[in-house]
C-alpha cells in the first residue's frame, strides 16, 4: 500500500512537470511572430509662419506644400495588409469644397493631409486623411519601407480672407497591421489676403461738342478727354488688370459703338496712355508703384468709323471689370 502511492505521487509530478514545459513553449512562440514597426513612431510638420496671396486665387489651387514628415516601417508579415488613415485628438471640419479638404477657420483656405505610402513590393500609394485605405501584399521581407506625409493648404472659395490658424490640436494618424504612425503639426500661419480695390471713378465722361465738318475719313479722332479711375492694391506684388466690356463698332472693332446715340458714322475710343484699348480685351496696369490710394487715368475720344458722318447725339455704355494676381 505504501509503495503504491508514492508511485503515483511520483507520476503526477512527472506528469505536472510536462505540462509546465508546454506552457512555456506556447507562450514563447506566441510573442516571437511579428517584427512590424514604424520608426520613428510619430513626426511633426511646422506650417509656415506666413503666407500671402491675392485674395481671389482660383479655387482648388494648392498655394503651400510642406515638406515630407517621414518614417521607415519594416514588416515581416505575408499575406494582403490595409493601410488606414484616420483623425487622432481633435476631429477637423470637412469643407464644402470637398476633395478631402477640411476648415483652417480662415474663409476660403482649407489643409489637407497628403500620405505617400510604400511596402517592399514595387506599389506606392498614395491617399489622403481620413477615411481613405488601400490594400497591399506582403511577402514576408523585413526590408524597410519609406513613408511620407504632406500638409496642403488649398484656396477653397475666390475671397479669401486674412487671419491666423493652427493645427496644434489635429493628430493624423497612419494604421498598419496594429502599429500606428501619428503626424502632428507645430507652429501658426499668418494669412494675408492682398486685393486691389476700386475706390472712385468718373461715372460719366462729357466729351463736349464736336463738328461733322472736322470729321474727314476713317480715323479722324477729336474731343479727347481724361478720365480716371482711384484704385488701392493692398501689396506692389500684386498685378492689376482691367478690362472694358461694350459694343464693338461693326466697321472698328477697336471703337465702342455709339449704341444709343443718334449721330452715324462715329464711335468712342479709349486709351491707356498710349495704348489703343480694345473692347472686351484685358489690359495690364503694371505692377502699382504704392499701396496708397492711386488714380489710373485714361482717355476717351470721339473717332470716325465711316467715310461719312452725320450729326447728332453720342451715348455709349462702358463696363470695366478690375482683376488682380
Amino acid at each position: 500500500m505504501k509503495m503504491s502511492k508514492r508511485t503515483r505521487n511520483s507520476h503526477c509530478n512527472y506528469l505536472r512537470s510536462i505540462l509546465f514545459l508546454v506552457f512555456l513553449l506556447t507562450g514563447f512562440n506566441a510573442t516571437a511572430t511579428s517584427t512590424n514597426e514604424f520608426s520613428p513612431s510619430s513626426s511633426t510638420i511646422a506650417l509656415p509662419s506666413s503666407l500671402t496671396l491675392p485674395a481671389n486665387t482660383a479655387v482648388g489651387k494648392v498655394v503651400y506644400t510642406s515638406e515630407a514628415a517621414t518614417t521607415s516601417m519594416t514588416s515581416s508579415d505575408t499575406g494582403d495588409y490595409t493601410f488606414t488613415t484616420q483623425w487622432a485628438g481633435e476631429s477637423p471640419t470637412r469643407s464644402s469644397y470637398g476633395n478631402n479638404v477640411y476648415e483652417t477657420g480662415i474663409a476660403g483656405l482649407g489643409f489637407r493631409v497628403k500620405g505617400v505610402f510604400r511596402t517592399n513590393q514595387p506599389k506606392t500609394l498614395t491617399i489622403y486623411w481620413p477615411d481613405n485605405s488601400d490594400t497591399v501584399t506582403l511577402t514576408g521581407s523585413t526590408t524597410p519601407a519609406e513613408q511620407d506625409a504632406y500638409l496642403e493648404l488649398i484656396v477653397t472659395s475666390n475671397d479669401v480672407a486674412s487671419g491666423e490658424f493652427d493645427l496644434s490640436a489635429i493628430i493624423a494618424n497612419m494604421h498598419f497591421d496594429e502599429v500606428d504612425w501619428a503626424v502632428s503639426f507645430s507652429g501658426t500661419t499668418t494669412v494675408t489676403a492682398t486685393s486691389c480695390e476700386v475706390n472712385t471713378y468718373d461715372t460719366s465722361v462729357d466729351l463736349g461738342t464736336a463738328y461733322t465738318k472736322n470729321l474727314t475719313e476713317v480715323g479722324t479722332t477729336a474731343q479727347t478727354t481724361d478720365f480716371s479711375i482711384n484704385m488701392t492694391c493692398s501689396a506692389s506684388t500684386l498685378k492689376p488688370s482691367i478690362t472694358f466690356s461694350g459694343t464693338p463698332d461693326s466697321n472698328v472693332s477697336a471703337v465702342f459703338s455709339n449704341d444709343s446715340g443718334t449721330a452715324t458714322g462715329v464711335g468712342v475710343q479709349l486709351l491707356y496712355g498710349d495704348t489703343v484699348i480694345t473692347p472686351d480685351t484685358v489690359l495690364s496696369l503694371g505692377k502699382p508703384t504704392s499701396t496708397s490710394a492711386t488714380d489710373y487715368d485714361f482717355k476717351a475720344r470721339l473717332y470716325q468709323t465711316a467715310s461719312t458722318v452725320t450729326a447728332g447725339s453720342v451715348d455709349t455704355t462702358v463696363t470695366f471689370t478690375v482683376d488682380y494676381e
